[in-house]
């Protein structure tokens, strides 16, 4: 027989109410996440991916549909369904700041009821590189730091699945790389992940399949090749001009083959970036100005993915204010 997803989602909703407003953050999605892998869940604020994660990790009730992790059913097997699951939510809080990193462990462990000994704990800290810091406060950590002990409170209980929302934002380039680094070490090592995150370069460095969603529900879903094909666009051009006139918008996009057309300043010169649609052939459109510089290439996931919320109308926004998921965690 074939393992089951270590996460998996059936036409899950969520409902926030405050008096008589209410409002579906999540609407009949499904998404699953295979043993090994990590799913990236993207979109714009208000999506609805936070919400999902507070579901997946058990801090929020789903409204209706199904969420397993190895099975578990979240809300008749809670308890079994925790012991899976490690969260990082990130974040300078959820830590008892004049401990030490290793106090902070041992009681994050004991409280999901497991034993851990002072060698796991080391090893844990030494996983992510916190292992000369063991003993030190908290309240000296950098915010680099907290974050790779946010990882290490999530996996010291060695659980099958990660949550991992927005794990580097905040974070300088370098502490990102490294916790990156990371979760690609701990997903080769059979950990599973899901990931919420802004970063297109990271969900494109990350990710076996990407879960594109606004308003709460599913626009796209799959590997990379499947969110451009679902968008329609196959190449991008990028074009240095020196003047831009807003006029030329409209004739590249009546243009055959042109999928969206991007503005932007690049110093004196404008950058436009054209999309062609699939099966188009780059440069087929009539340009309307003086080209300086050219370039071609395959279509990334963030040129796709603005594609895609530029077809639904706008930012994509729907999901619950964080006033309303605050006051129902």
């Amino acid at each position: 027989m074939t393992a089951p997803d270590v996460l998996s989602c059936r036409s899950l909703v969520r409902e926030f109410s405050r008096g008589r407003e209410r409002r579906r953050a999540v609407d009949g999605l499904d998404l699953s996440v295979p043993s090994g892998q990590v799913c990236a869940l993207i979109g714009p604020n208000g999506a609805g991916k936070t919400t999902t994660v507070r579901m997946c990790s058990t801090l929020l009730l789903p409204t209706s549909g199904s969420i397993s992790v190895l099975g578990h059913d979240v809300v008749r097997d809670t308890r079994a369904a925790r012991q899976n699951i490690g969260l990082v939510l990130g974040g300078e809080r959820g830590f008892y700041l004049r401990a030490s990193a290793q106090e902070n462990l041992r009681f994050f462990a004991a409280v999901q009821g497991a034993r851990i000994t002072r060698r796991a704990l080391n090893d844990v800290l030494d996983q992510v590189g916190l292992a000369d810091r063991a003993r030190s406060r908290v309240e000296t950590f950098s915010r680099g730091m907290v974050q790779r002990l946010h990882i290490a409170r999530a996996i010291v209980t060695r659980p099958a699945l990660l949550l991992l929302d927005e794990p580097t934002i905040g974070l300088d380039p370098e502490v990102a790389v490294e916790v990156r680094s990371l979760v690609r070490q701990l997903v080769a090592d059979g950990t599973s992940a899901l990931l919420t995150s802004h970063s297109m370069r990271e969900v494109e460095l990350l990710a076996d399949t990407i879960v594109v969603i606004a308003g709460g529900r599913t626009l796209a879903q799959g590997d990379a090749q499947a969110i451009g094909a679902a968008a329609g666009i196959g190449e991008v051009s990028s074009y240095l001009i020196d003047d831009w006139a807003e006029s030329y918008r409209s004739q590249l996009l009546s243009s055959p083959g042109v999928r969206s057309v991007d503005v932007h300043a690049r110093g004196l010169m404008t950058e436009v970036v054209v999309a062609w649609r699939s099966g188009a052939v780059p440069g087929s459109a009539h340009l309307p100005f003086l080209v300086r510089g050219e370039k071609t290439q395959a279509a990334g996931l963030e040129e796709c993915y603005l594609a895609l919320l530029a077809d639904r109308g706008g930012s994509g926004t729907g999901g619950a204010p964080d006033s309303l998921i605050d006051a129902a965690s």
